[in-house]
């Protein structure tokens, strides 16, 4: 089974996976950018397109951190064209960025399985493209969504977590009514800083991530998340530094991060 394809067996619905492919020893540098929330009326990331335009060399990579699209509040007109619309922007991303890899991971509001078949599906079609369904390691750094903050105590609950965001019924339009007021006064950002302090986060996300099966040859040193809307700038934990680009909202700040790899043998 190559890096790209879902591992479907109950070991993995279980127990997430991190994947840590050998091919991508040759990347030196890339942006990290998650929870764009796009097709949904919340979203703010219309010009997300032209902002990572500019990562088109070779040894970059652009990782998508998950909650790229909003499957379950898109206001397109239900999931099949909403994934249709998804892969479409992602075709044109490959487009638009020349030699530069890109690497999905899911998220909770972009896990459902028809679109997950469809990533499976364009990846073993790009070999730029890879789709990750819960973790990506590449060298010192530790790429994940974020959602496993929500999962419970261990990370055995993402799975079931997960379930439940994509066995959801398309919301009512007068709730997304109620939710475009709640954006419209900000309560969404009010929301997110009281729920997720930065310090207090990092710390319960190092602690799961110590139950990841991570490579041994190259320990975490950075991790790179999502989820929690709060942005995030290189907060230092016991060795480890942690990075939170925000959320691409309205009223909310987002800033895709930059990093660097170092060479590795």
């Amino acid at each position: 089974m190559s890096d790209n394809d879902l591992d479907a067996s109950p070991a993995a619905l279980l127990h997430p996976v991190v994947n840590s492919p050998p091919e991508y020893t040759e990347l030196r540098q890339g942006v990290f950018v998650s929870d764009l929330h796009l097709f949904s009326s919340r979203s703010d990331g219309d010009r997300c397109l032209e902002t990572l335009e500019r990562y088109q060399e070779e040894c970059q990579c652009i990782v998508l951190g998950g909650d790229v699209f909003d499957l379950r509040w898109s206001r397109l007109d239900g999931l099949t064209p909403t994934i249709g619309a998804a892969v479409d922007w992602i075709e044109t991303l490959l487009e638009r960025t020349g030699r530069s890899r890109i690497l999905y991971l899911a998220g909770n509001h972009d896990c459902h399985p028809d679109f997950a078949a469809a990533m499976s599906s364009l990846a073993s079609r790009y070999e730029r493209l890879g789709w990750f369904e819960h973790a990506l390691q590449i060298g010192d750094a530790l790429f994940v969504h974020g959602d496993i903050l929500h999962a419970g105590i261990h990370m055995d609950g993402l799975s079931s977590y997960r379930q439940k965001h994509h066995d959801k019924d398309a919301p009512h339009p007068l709730l997304h009514q109620f939710y475009d007021l709640a954006v419209g006064l900000r309560l969404h950002k009010a929301v997110a800083r009281m729920s997720n302090s930065p310090k207090a986060t990092c710390q319960r996300l190092q602690t799961l991530v110590k139950q990841l099966d991570t490579c041994v040859e190259a320990p975490v040193q950075r991790v790179f998340f999502g989820h929690t809307h709060v942005s995030i700038e290189g907060l230092e934990l016991d060795n480890q530094a942690f990075f939170n680009p925000g959320a691409l909202l309205k009223h909310t700040r987002h800033q895709p991060i930059e990093f660097e790899l170092p060479p590795r043998h």
